[in-house]
């Protein structure tokens, strides 16, 4: 089952671009105060970017862009929890 974050129907993911991670490994990127920002909606959220400018957005779950996103999203996922336990 996948993490859902923020209000219903929940957030899946989050995307900068063409990038999307799930939210734990977003918020280690990207810093979890702005990550957190941009799920709720924070007033200025949609000034807040990726790393090369792009906005930072929400993916929902069941969305047409979760089901595009969830491999790369849950191998991107599954890499974050190696690094963090030094398996990587």
């Amino acid at each position: 089952m996948v993490e859902r974050y923020g209000l219903w129907p929940g957030v899946v993911a989050i995307v900068g671009d063409a990038d999307g991670y799930c939210v734990p490994y977003a918020k280690r990127r990207y810093g979890a105060d702005v990550v957190q920002a941009v799920i709720d909606g924070l007033p200025g959220y949609e000034r807040l970017t990726d790393h090369e400018g792009n906005p930072l957005s929400v993916v929902l779950y069941g969305s047409e862009d979760c089901a595009g996103c969830a491999v790369a999203t849950a191998s991107r996922c599954y890499r974050m929890r190696m690094e963090k336990n030094g398996k990587l």
